[in-house]
């Protein structure tokens, strides 16, 4: 603790530490992004804790370390990877940090014995090997249909607009300039006496490309990006504080990069707010430069029209669509989780649908197909409807082998005026049949 009180001693902002500290999380805690996944039917919420659990270990002074750090490294890591598989780069850098600190003769007794919580993760994919014959899930390979860059940077670029990166970059380049006045760059720091930080900022800049210029972004409003956002704000403090702002210019850079964050989601969100019916909200895309002044126009225009693209393709689908869809379900299309508990699994109900989610609630005795692969191995590795053209739509791409849902006799489905029915059997749907279905090598053409 000594040494790093006299790191940070004589600096400019020391004395602003809490208010600079309140205001980063300020503007955490009203970005629209970042409330919009502090609850959520997925796991982000989630593996985002542990995931800046991590990094918070990550970048802890070598000289504060104690003995619960490396287990709680290796905890966090290891946590993210069960939560999402994007984890995995965080275990894979923690695996990395145990063996530079093992040669740096950095460790403390039972050093191996401390990381072990990393076996976790082996044993999970193992698991999952043998459960489903691949290491991934399948939204993985359901999502995952090739390289996807003119979706991911429209994907990136919208987030950089929507919440007033140009600001943080700004930042980082007073930075550098600040290190060129006093004699030229830093020397670049080594691995060696600085593996955390470094892979950590590794792991999370490989997570960023991959999902921008392999996947394409995703499905969700800025789903893949919302671990970045506390990130953001917490390192601008730390780029004031080595650009050596004097605190009324760090101050107001500070309030500037917050300001820059606030106009276009939430003017979105007032154009929104009260659309409430599935019509208005289906593929959901509304403009907002109009709403800008003049000289903002032109680039609210591009955000735009890149939103237009990204939600055209099912990327980036934002917040209110999600929830009005939702609504639409309960109300208008699927009878109460009371009525769905009366369908029971002794007469094999089967419904095949384009996504389990609430169905799957609603009706939590019945073996629901996921047509588009997102549960469901078989789908997940189907060929794409639309291949890797202009028609991708993220997420909704695959689509079943021919006689693939037959194959399960389905007697549980929407009508065409988005009814729910249940289907008599003319035989009831045997354990055998279902055993063959599965046993079908339906990828080779069954």
């Amino acid at each position: 603790m000594e040494q790093r009180q006299q790191v940070l001693q004589g600096r400019r902002l020391e004395r602003y530490r809490g208010l600079l500290t309140f205001l980063a999380l300020l503007a955490v805690v009203s970005n629209r992004t970042w409330l919009a996944w502090l609850s959520s039917g997925l796991e982000t919420s989630l593996f985002n804790f542990c995931l800046i659990w991590w990094l918070y270990c990550a970048f802890t002074d070598s000289g504060r370390r104690d003995g619960t750090w490396a287990v709680s490294l290796s905890v966090s890591a290891s946590l993210a990877a069960l939560a999402r598989p994007d984890g995995l780069l965080a275990v894979m850098a923690t695996a990395i940090i145990a063996v530079v600190e093992y040669a740096r003769g950095n460790r403390l007794p039972g050093h191996w014995l401390r990381f072990t919580p990393l076996l976790l993760v082996p044993a999970h994919v193992l698991w999952r090997i043998s459960a489903y014959g691949n290491p991934l899930p399948n939204t993985y390979y359901a999502k995952h249909a090739g390289a996807w860059p003119e979706s991911g940077i429209r994907y990136l670029a919208s987030f950089a607009v929507e919440y007033g990166l140009w600001v943080w970059l700004l930042l980082v380049g007073l930075c550098l300039a600040a290190h060129i006045r006093k004699g030229g760059l830093p020397a670049g720091p080594r691995l060696r006496e600085n593996a955390s930080p470094l892979l950590a900022v590794a792991a999370v800049l490989a997570h960023m490309i991959y999902y921008t210029f392999f996947i394409g972004g995703d499905h969700f409003e800025y789903r893949v990006y919302s671990h970045l956002i506390p990130l953001a704000f917490v390192s601008a403090v730390w780029l004031l504080d080595r650009a050596s702002f004097r605190p009324a210019a760090a101050l107001a850079s500070l309030a500037l990069f917050i300001l820059s964050s606030y106009p276009v989601p939430w003017v979105h969100w007032l154009e929104t707010r009260d659309l409430n019916t599935r019509a208005e909200t289906h593929r959901m895309v509304r403009p907002i430069a109009h709403r800008f002044p003049g000289p903002a126009v032109p680039l609210v225009n591009r955000w735009d029209r890149w939103q237009a693209w990204l939600i055209d393709h099912f990327v980036c689908v934002r917040h209110q669509e999600h929830k009005v869809h939702l609504l639409w379900l309960k109300e208008e299309v699927y009878p109460s989780r009371e009525t769905g508990r009366s369908v029971t699994w002794q007469d094999r109900t089967v419904a095949a649908a384009g996504a389990v989610g609430y169905l799957g609630w609603v009706f939590p005795e019945a073996a629901i197909i996921d047509t588009w692969g997102l549960n469901d191995r078989v789908i997940a590795r189907s060929p794409l409807a639309e291949g890797t053209g202009p028609g991708r739509q993220m997420a909704h791409d695959r689509v079943p082998p021919a006689g693939y849902v037959q194959c399960f006799r389905p007697n549980l489905g929407i009508s065409g005026d988005y009814r729910l029915r249940i289907v008599t059997r003319p035989q009831p749907l045997t354990d055998e049949e279902i055993r063959a279905c599965e046993e079908r090598d339906w990828l080779a053409g069954g």
